[in-house]
């Protein structure tokens, strides 16, 4: 069973010797980030405060900036969260979009 994906807008980029770092405006008061995937494989999910996701973007083929999107596959759990948050706003789309390099 699949279940919506969430698109977050990236607030903060940080760069050092090794690793490209995303920080974007959601957290776990509005989506659970244990059963949360990225839908770019090349982006993993280093950890979550109550208000901000922080990704390792390092291996996406993509090139990330402030203000483009990342898109989430959501577990049951981050759906349910996500979608009764008032905190978050939600755009219902029956179509996939797909990845831009």
């Amino acid at each position: 069973m699949s279940y919506p994906s969430l698109t977050v807008n990236l607030a903060h980029l940080r760069e050092n010797v090794r690793t490209m770092q995303a920080i974007c405006a959601l957290g776990k008061q509005d989506f659970d980030p244990e059963i949360t995937t990225p839908c770019d494989p090349g982006v993993i999910i280093l950890g979550a405060s109550s208000d901000h996701l922080m990704l390792d973007v390092t291996d996406s083929e993509k090139t990330y900036r402030i203000g483009d999107c990342v898109d989430l596959e959501l577990g049951y759990f981050s759906t349910m969260r996500a979608f009764t948050s008032n905190l978050s706003a939600r755009n219902i789309s029956s179509k996939r979009k797909e990845l831009e390099p």
